[in-house]
């Protein structure tokens, strides 16, 4: 099997995102790490090179927009919904760095928390940082880094935003986000028309880990996979494929779904290594 995986989710299982610290990676999505109070950002290989040469790099401070979240997360309500409200509602982030925090952030799990920082760069942030409350100090001592291994980061108390911006938690449903883009192009489901589907997709970097599993199974369960349709389900590492096993998660799934234990972060979009099926005439 493996220990393999998509990097953010690899990350995360080992305990690697720490608090306070600085965290550099190939990959667009590497601020999904900001969900542990790390500053984490994506570069080129080139940058990653001189990384690994010098133990150096750089950063441009960027103007930082601050959400606070108030209320309660509805049961029903994904961290993905969470961020495709922001992204519907006010669009790109270009050159700026994105915050998280409020009264709300409780009712957050860290694997929603996860989902919302990763998909800051679908809006072109630079960081998508969160504070460090007791969620997540549990999480990152169930994944090797206990509370003496790291020292968080906090705004200062006379932090200057570029904007400042509320997010109602209680009044947020589930969302869809059509083709194209995330930024101002994602509506409450309740006002996307009903329309066929050809194939599912059930995974990606921001959507691959157990909890996410587990709730799509809790969807299908007892449901079967319509002629026509293909479904796709990539968990995002080696880890959470055993969990799901072992859970007997999978074993809910409707046929013929199909499985792929290998998720490579290219899969994400669920456009090329071959999830794009032929067309079918009707």
């Amino acid at each position: 099997m493996g220990r393999h995986g998509i990097c953010h989710q690899v990350i995360a299982e080992n305990g690697l995102a720490r608090p306070g610290e600085v965290l550099a990676c190939t990959d667009s999505h590497t601020c999904a790490a900001g969900a542990y109070n790390t500053a984490a950002r994506g570069l080129g290989p080139a940058e990653v090179y001189s990384i690994l040469c010098t133990g150096r790099t750089w950063f441009q401070i960027a103007p930082t927009i601050r959400y606070e979240f108030t209320g309660t997360r509805p049961a029903a309500v994904s961290g993905k919904d969470i961020f495709l409200h922001i992204a519907g509602t006010w669009g790109d982030a270009t050159n700026q760095s994105l915050e998280f925090g409020g009264p709300g952030l409780g009712s957050i799990p860290m694997n929603d928390r996860r989902t919302i920082a990763t998909q800051g760069a679908e809006i072109s942030a630079d960081y998508s940082t969160f504070p460090i409350d007791d969620l997540a100090r549990d999480f990152l001592a169930e994944h090797g880094a206990g509370p003496g291994s790291y020292r968080a980061a906090a705004p200062d108390p006379d932090a200057g935003y570029a904007a400042v911006r509320t997010v109602d938690l209680d009044s947020l449903v589930p969302y869809v986000a059509r083709p194209g883009t995330v930024s101002r192009n994602a509506l409450p489901v309740t006002e996307i028309e009903q329309r066929p589907v050809n194939q599912c997709f059930i995974g990606s970097c921001a959507n691959g880990q157990l909890e996410d599993l587990a709730i799509a199974a809790g969807i299908v369960r007892g449901r079967r996979v319509a002629p026509g349709v293909r479904l796709l389900v990539t968990p995002a590492s080696q880890e959470v494929y055993r969990l799901a096993m072992r859970a007997a998660t999978s074993r809910t799934w409707p046929t013929p779904a199909r499985w792929s234990p290998t998720p490579p972060a290219a899969r994400a979009s669920a456009t090329t290594w071959g999830c794009w099926g032929r067309a079918r005439s009707a």
